[in-house]
């Protein structure tokens, strides 16, 4: 049985259980937790007496979190000057998002596009795909997803930031195509992707929901829901500034209020 410095494993019947197992920081998400994950999953999914796997925590805390001071070095240090500290960057959050999930990056073409969208949608259960879901000479995500026989169940929703978003199916795969624009995902992935992962996990899609009323009279277009800031400001959409200046502004901010349109 393989030793990890934050988890823990065990296993008693056919129920193996792996531990959150660093307390002292209050089992926090550090660089430890995220290099050890696949690994302690990858050693219960080997043994094929255990048919079921539970998470758990050891401690008054299941996690605090991503542990942000040592991430935020880790990624300060993979980072640097020049196309070589933006490739080791890259490579850093690529590691990272393999450890619970599959990324593929695609160049603006057909070709490139299909064969990144299937290798993400192999043995998943939702696929979700950014960008190129739009009309442009450049978006080729639906002529792919045509070509891969996902059946397209609905595009366009009357929705500002998001207008273009896209959802299908392929057997039982789930297929979101949301926009490029980092905030027009960000809202599109909170009100379409994450009620859906709620309800497949067994919970309520609704279950962060809630309603609110608005301090102040807020002008939009009639026949199209608006989603905006809780402070009732619309999102910084065109983007016209940069990727930091663009988290820095959401951060903290992860209500989104939408508006739908009037029923006369």
């Amino acid at each position: 049985m393989a030793t990890y410095e934050v988890f823990a494993t065990d296993r008693h019947e056919h129920v193996g259980t792996l531990w959150l197992a660093n307390p002292e920081r209050r089992n926090a998400m550090g660089p430890a937790f995220w290099d050890e994950l696949p690994r302690a999953i990858g050693e219960l999914d080997a043994d094929d007496a255990v048919r079921a796997i539970v998470l758990a925590a050891r401690g008054p805390h299941f996690t605090v979190g991503l542990d942000l001071k040592a991430m935020g070095g880790g990624i300060a240090e993979g980072g640097g000057g020049g196309v070589a500290g933006r490739r080791r960057l890259l490579d850093m959050i690529a590691r990272l998002q393999g450890s619970v999930t599959a990324v593929a990056r695609s160049l603006d073409e057909p070709g490139a596009t299909r064969a990144a969208i299937a290798h993400s949608l192999q043995d998943v259960d939702v696929a979700v795909i950014c960008g190129g879901v739009s009309v442009g000479r450049h978006d080729h995500v639906r002529q792919s997803f045509a070509e891969l026989d996902v059946r397209e169940r609905f595009w366009g929703v009357a929705l500002k930031p998001g207008r273009p978003s896209w959802f299908g199916t392929r057997e039982r795969t789930l297929v979101f195509g949301l926009p490029g624009n980092p905030v027009s995902a960000m809202v599109t992935f909170t009100l379409f992707v994450a009620p859906a992962l709620r309800a497949l996990a067994g919970g309520s899609p609704d279950a962060a929901r809630t309603t609110a009323l608005l301090a102040h009279d807020v002008e939009k277009r009639p026949g199209r829901t608006h989603a905006t800031h809780p402070s009732g400001e619309p999102l910084p959409l065109p983007i016209r500034v940069s990727a930091g200046f663009l988290v820095k502004g959401l951060s903290g901010k992860t209500r989104i209020q939408t508006r739908p349109p009037r029923l006369m």
